[in-house]
């Protein structure tokens, strides 16, 4: 059997990866640590069970910690989540956060002769609104810091001699038990632009108005569900592992929409496909308003006037269902909004590795199992209508 580190093991993939691992037996020792603790990180029970026996806090951007945890044993494998970062931070967290922890854990990993070391990275490294679906070897020309960061990391972490590196690209990742440190359905519309948008959907509901979507019906998007990638992931580490000698070299492989099951790694989701779920899920109507040519300029000027009205609204829906602390938030970042469309492909590590997925299509079940959970976890407020919320101390309507 198998050592594995697992760094960042409380972000929102890196949760599901290690109750994996735990639930399958698949490690002789599984290390996770993370900056954050399980207390604070909103996990199921399931994974709080699972987590908190191999968890050790720790920061990975400092030297000395690396040093600690990669002296505890001769870890076979070593996958790096990295931090969870929301947007519009300053570069200097994201370069300690991504780049200086990446960088620090995988020189020592190269040192101590891994078998593989894993890199998380993110779609927006890419250009966004490309007219057509970006490949593995495409040029990086991120749109955000955290892509800047992530882009730099995934470059020279395979200029390290000796690391045997494979990196994943996710692009749009969501599903049950996610952590909230973006404020964005974990990939800048992951797992967490879920919980802001329905969250928006929600206060529109509330107030008895529409929504409309400042992108045109045809917008799209490649995506996959947050179980399926992470048995995808250790299908190919176990496979490396069986012949003695992982096949993965310093390689990148991209991973479409993501929620904790997967979709098609070739599927493409269109903007009107996605707001017939919202739709379904909110119950408001959603239209769409094409962006003109000084779109970013407009949202940016619009931005903060539009925080102040709903984080208003919101904090006021949440005292009234009895809600007294919540990740969850309608926040609008700066660089959050000038995010417009991304298409990865994502069939490179079928024709390779010869996966296959499970689950084929996105369903209303899928996206509903993840919204559910924020409901039934209290992180949001059960809207059933204009000016009606179940609060949670009598299950009844409070009116506004």
């Amino acid at each position: 059997m198998t050592k594995i580190l697992v760094v960042g093991g409380l972000t929102s993939i890196g949760r599901h990866l290690c109750l994996k691992i735990r639930r399958e037996q698949i490690a002789e020792r599984l290390c996770i640590v993370d900056k954050s603790l399980p207390q604070l990180s909103y996990l199921s029970r399931e994974m709080e069970d699972a987590i908190v026996p191999c968890f050790i806090q720790g920061d990975m951007s400092k030297q000395d910690t690396v040093d600690k945890i990669f002296g505890m044993d001769d870890w076979d494998w070593v996958i790096n989540f990295q931090s969870e970062i929301p947007y519009d931070q300053i570069d200097e967290i994201y370069q300690q956060g991504i780049y200086d922890l990446s960088m620090f854990v995988g020189e020592k990993a190269a040192q101590n002769r891994v078998k593989c070391f894993v890199q998380w990275s993110s779609m927006d490294v890419y250009e966004s609104l490309s007219n057509k679906p970006s490949k593995e070897g495409d040029k990086l020309q991120p749109v955000t810091r955290n892509g800047k960061w992530k882009a730099k990391a995934d470059t020279d972490l395979s200029r390290i001699p000796g690391l045997n590196v494979v990196i994943f690209r996710p692009s749009m990742v969501y599903g049950p038990h996610a952590s909230f440190a973006y404020s964005a359905f974990s990939s800048p519309m992951g797992l967490n632009s879920v919980a802001v948008w329905v969250s928006l959907g929600l206060i529109h509901k509330y107030l008895g108005e529409s929504m409309t979507i400042t992108e045109t019906g045809e917008t799209r998007y490649v995506a996959a569900f947050i179980s399926e990638t992470v048995r995808r992931r250790l299908s190919m580490l176990q496979d490396g592992q069986s012949s003695g000698n992982p096949k993965l070299g310093s390689t990148i492989f991209q991973i479409p929409l993501i929620f904790v099951r997967v979709f098609s790694m070739a599927l493409t989701i269109e903007q009107k496909h996605i707001v017939q779920f919202f739709q379904s899920v909110t119950g408001i109507e959603a239209g769409f308003l094409p962006p003109t040519d000084d779109f970013e300029a407009q949202m940016i000027d619009l931005v903060d006037e539009m925080n102040e009205y709903l984080l208003s609204t919101w904090n006021h829906m949440l005292r009234v269902a009895g809600i007294r602390a919540t990740p969850v938030s309608p926040y609008l970042d700066n660089e959050f909004v000038r995010i417009r469309s991304f298409s990865i492909d994502g069939t490179k590590i079928t024709r390779e590795t010869g996966f296959e997925y499970t689950e084929k299509c996105l369903t209303f079940e899928n996206a509903l199992e993840a919204l559910l959970d924020f409901e039934e976890r209290g992180l949001w407020p059960r809207v059933l209508g204009q000016g009606q919320i179940v609060a949670a101390s009598n299950d009844g309507n409070v009116p506004l």
